[in-house]
């Protein structure tokens, strides 16, 4: 009986190590041999696999709208504070400089008379600039106020130049950088294509976990307008840093990897395995994207990270 109970109590812990130590490269670390030890001499020659850059193949689609450049948007403001009477433009509309946009009757102040102004009191507000009405923001009937604290009655664009502007998912952000060339397609214009160049990309908004970004376009011909919807296209191509995922301890969109680290280049130089932070970027087969955390050229260990890590970590 005593000999029943040793074999077991004892047999699948010998087991367990026999099948581990079988590992022909490096050598297990039972408790409670961990912590720090775990990666200093004893994972010195673990199966390594070097960060290089590959060619992503695959081009990608970001959707967006075409909205009016904002450095070339004029603001119209009412001159006085009244009443709308009529609106003479329509959103969409050319409009040549002195066009009439609205009329209006202004408020008469205590001591002044109609006089200030054509009689009756009626000012005819004019297109400051040749362009295209993009926004009105009264009505017949409105009460609008003039000063500082006034709101634009009307906009006037010239679409000259017009901005794609939308929210596109954080791994085709990480492809996009500002001054990058993009295609840029619209489904109302089948037949053509327009060179955008990226203005802005933003931060990730973490609470969506969409990204902001803007295209600016070259419009001689007015071809694209105001909330047409319209894509643009990331070419494929595109070099990024990877890694074999059996590398990865995945926490969310982040993850850890142990990099071998030699204190030089000679022969005989000691190593030694170092946990580090990396930031995840796309995946493909069989690899991952790093986005921060590696250089190309490192060495990372390639198929035993989980054993290490509890290792480390003394269990």
């Amino acid at each position: 009986m005593p000999v029943i109970v040793a074999l077991l109590v004892v047999e699948p812990y010998v087991l367990s190590h026999d099948v581990i130590n079988r590992h022909d490269r490096f050598n297990y670390i039972p408790p409670p041999l961990g912590g720090e030890r775990a990666l200093e001499g004893h994972w010195t020659d673990p199966p390594l696999a070097t960060a290089r850059l590959i060619k992503i193949d695959a081009a990608q689609r970001g959707f967006g709208w075409i909205v009016p450049n904002d450095g070339l948007v004029t603001r119209v403001f009412p001159p006085a504070s009244g009443t709308v009477e009529q609106v003479s433009a329509n959103v969409g509309q050319s409009v040549a400089k002195e066009a009439a946009l609205i009329s209006m009757r202004a408020q008469q102040k205590p001591g002044t008379s109609a006089g200030s102004f054509p009689s009756p009191a009626e000012i005819v507000v004019s297109a400051p600039v040749a362009g295209t009405v993009t926004e009105i923001d009264v009505a017949a009937g409105d009460a609008v106020k003039a000063g500082p604290k006034a709101t634009p009655a009307v906009l006037v664009a010239d679409l000259a130049s017009v901005w794609l502007a939308g929210e596109i998912d954080p791994d085709l952000a990480r492809r996009v950088r500002p001054d990058d060339t993009v295609e840029v397609r619209s489904s109302a214009l089948p037949d053509k294509s327009f060179k955008g160049r990226v203005l802005e990309v933003a931060p990730v908004d973490r609470e969506r976990g969409r990204v902001a970004f803007r295209v600016v376009i070259e419009n001689p011909d007015g071809a694209l307008k105001p909330n047409m919807l319209a894509t643009f296209d990331v070419p494929g191509g595109a070099e990024a840093l990877v890694i074999p995922q059996s590398a990865v301890l995945f926490e969310n969109d982040s993850g850890r990897v142990f990099v071998m680290e030699r204190e030089s280049d000679a022969p005989g130089a000691s190593k030694k395995l170092v946990a580090r932070s990396i930031r995840i970027g796309r995946y493909g087969d069989g690899w991952v994207e790093v986005a921060d955390g590696l250089k190309p050229g490192e060495e990372v260990e390639a198929t035993d990270a989980v054993f290490i890590d509890r290792a480390a970590r003394g269990y």
